[in-house]
């Protein structure tokens, strides 16, 4: 319910960073000011096209994020302090959200491509950049993607 409804429910981003497929300029600062000069460890990341059992929720998934980095606080001891959720907004194929006034993500078809590894790229470099020490949680990206992005970083 928190995923299908967080356009309607939202009252803050609980601490997430949103970046926009749509303005990959501002990455940088975007995650810089989120940080606000915390020693960020962990980064659970999403782009929400495939979420078990629900599929592609767009950045309402940012609760995926959200939820997953509870676990790591609570269960296995992490600062709370260093762990920062990412959403990538490529865009939504679900066109439930897309005709939603209240969705807060892009209004657009997924991108894909060329165009989308290049900005899952540049996320993963720029993170890698600010957070020195970082350990990167992908989560419930889409089976084609997921399988492209664990091929290419299973080495880093």
């Amino acid at each position: 319910d928190t995923i299908e409804n967080y356009s309607e429910l939202f009252v803050q981003p609980q601490n997430a960073t949103f970046l926009s497929i749509d303005d990959p300029d501002s990455m940088k600062d975007s995650l810089k000011n989120a940080a606000d000069g915390r020693d960020i460890r962990l980064i659970v990341v999403t782009d929400a096209e495939g979420i078990l059992g629900i599929g592609d929720w767009g950045t309402n998934g940012v609760d995926i994020s959200v939820g997953k980095l509870m676990v790591y606080t609570a269960a296995a001891g992490i600062d709370p302090s260093q762990v920062m959720p990412v959403v990538l907004d490529t865009g939504t194929n679900n066109q439930d959200l897309l005709k939603d006034p209240m969705y807060l993500g892009n209004r657009h078809e997924r991108v894909t491509g060329d165009r989308y590894y290049k900005f899952v790229d540049q996320f993963v470099n720029t993170a890698e950049d600010l957070f020195p020490k970082l350990y990167l949680h992908f989560e419930d990206f889409g089976r084609d993607n997921a399988a492209n992005i664990l091929n290419t970083y299973k080495d880093k």
